[in-house]
């Protein structure tokens, strides 16, 4: 059976940017306390796709944050952002409890890491990090591995979300499987709700394991199906079942991901979308890279494009056709800025 590591290194070569190879082991959150944030978890997410084949490497990693920033679904992260969620990951602890030795193992995921913001006026920032020895030992002994969708997993917005859809996505190749069954403190663990918290099953439910699974149901090519076992009037267990969409329902979940998020949540609930309040399009074009919310719709659309010469067409487009300055608008704007000027 092949190793992580090599799957991640033939996905490389293949040019795949489309999933992340992910230790199975660290998919399934059961091993990770103190889980972060969705941003964190996300950029986690990132720095084991740019680490690739050599995750299990004692070597320090390097990725430009532009580069980082181009996935669409990331926050245009800056310097100030970063720093916060370096901290979120530098408090996430690797649990491995080995039966077998009966050695319980606790140690950080991310010991170290370093923003070098030396030549930070020409958006040149290097982010910098090694990723610690229990960690890099699991990498190199798995033989599992989950295929993490990296766009379907950078559209999720809650934590819950982003960790549940880790750790199915452990289980969607699996051919003979179709369902897994978690204890309530199993549930808990796995998408990372905080001790403390969400104490009554209702809340837990309510606040975390529904609106996770429909946030999921909505943009990836899998359904999940909750089933709770009861004694009495307690639940004493959680089974989720996934099954693979059909291909219309594939279809509109990725018309889903290639929407701008400005009414998502507007659509998980169900309600008519409306316009959300946002600030108006910046009417000077050399100001546009000021307005962190049109930068981050921007970023969102995957543009590569100059900022000032995107915000100054869409600025002349609204002007000729007469359409609102919308999120929406710009969004689609954005994504065919790349093909208008040749940019691969």
């Amino acid at each position: 059976m092949a190793k992580t590591i090599e799957v991640a290194a033939d996905r490389a070569r293949r040019g795949d940017d489309t999933v992340t190879i992910t230790p199975r082991e660290i998919a399934k959150s059961y091993h990770v306390a103190n889980a972060p944030g969705a941003d964190a978890l996300k950029l986690f997410n990132q720095l084991i796709r740019a680490a690739g084949e050599r995750m299990g490497d004692d070597v320090e990693h390097t990725a430009r944050l532009a580069d980082l920033n181009a996935d669409k679904g990331t926050r245009n992260h800056s310097r100030q952002h970063i720093q916060p969620l370096m901290l979120e990951l530098a408090g996430a602890v690797l649990c491995y409890d080995d039966t077998n030795n009966q050695r319980l193992s606790l140690a950080s995921l991310i010991p170290e890491m370093h923003v070098n913001y030396r030549h930070e006026d020409t958006g040149h920032i290097l982010i910098a990090w090694r990723f610690g020895a229990s960690f890099r030992k699991m990498a190199k002994k798995s033989h599992h591995w989950a295929e993490i969708d990296r766009m379907t997993l950078l559209a999720l917005r809650s934590k819950y979300s982003v960790l549940l859809f880790q750790h199915m996505s452990a289980l969607f190749k699996l051919t003979k499987v179709d369902s897994e069954t978690f204890t309530v403190q199993d549930l808990r663990d796995a998408i990372g709700v905080p001790k403390g918290k969400l104490k009554r099953f209702s809340h837990l439910n309510d606040q975390a394991l529904k609106p996770a699974i429909k946030e999921i149901n909505l943009i990836s090519r899998f359904t999940l199906t909750a089933s709770l076992h009861k004694k009495g009037r307690t639940v004493t267990a959680v089974m989720i079942s996934w099954a693979e969409k059909p291909a219309m329902q594939k279809r509109k979940a990725k018309a889903e991901l290639d929407r701008h998020s400005t009414g998502r949540k507007h659509r998980l609930a169900g309600t008519d979308e409306r316009i959300a309040e946002h600030p108006p399009f910046p009417d000077n074009p050399k100001m546009f890279r000021h307005s962190n919310f049109w930068v981050q719709v921007y970023h969102d659309a995957g543009c590569r494009a100059d900022m000032t010469m995107t915000a100054q067409g869409f600025i002349n487009w609204t002007v000729a056709t007469g359409k609102p300055r919308s999120p929406q608008l710009f969004f689609n704007f954005c994504k065919g800025e790349n093909t208008r000027r040749g940019i691969q």
